[in-house]
C-alpha cells in the first residue's frame, strides 16, 4: 500500500505537466505559477481517490480474498 504523500508527489508533476500540455507546453515562471493552485486541488482529488481505492481494495475482506481474517491461506 502506498503512503497519500507518495501517491501526491507522483501526481503533482504528472499532472502539471498535462495541464501545460493544454497550454502549448508553456514553463515559464508566470505559466506555472497559473497553473499551481489548479493542480495541487486535482492532484489532491485524485490522491484521495486513489488512496481509498487502494486501502479498500487492499483488505481481505472484498470478493475474491483467498485468505482468511488472519491471513492463512483457504
Amino acid at each position: 500500500m502506498n503512503s497519500p504523500l507518495k501517491i501526491y508527489l507522483w501526481c503533482l508533476p504528472l499532472l502539471l505537466v498535462i495541464n501545460q500540455a493544454f497550454y502549448g507546453f508553456c514553463f515559464k515562471a508566470h505559466c506555472i505559477g497559473a497553473a499551481l493552485p489548479s493542480v495541487v486541488i486535482m492532484s489532491g482529488v485524485l490522491t484521495a481517490v486513489i488512496y481509498f481505492s487502494d486501502t479498500r481494495n487492499s483488505g481481505s475482506d472484498y470478493i475474491g480474498s483467498s485468505e482468511d481474517d488472519e491471513g492463512k491461506p483457504r
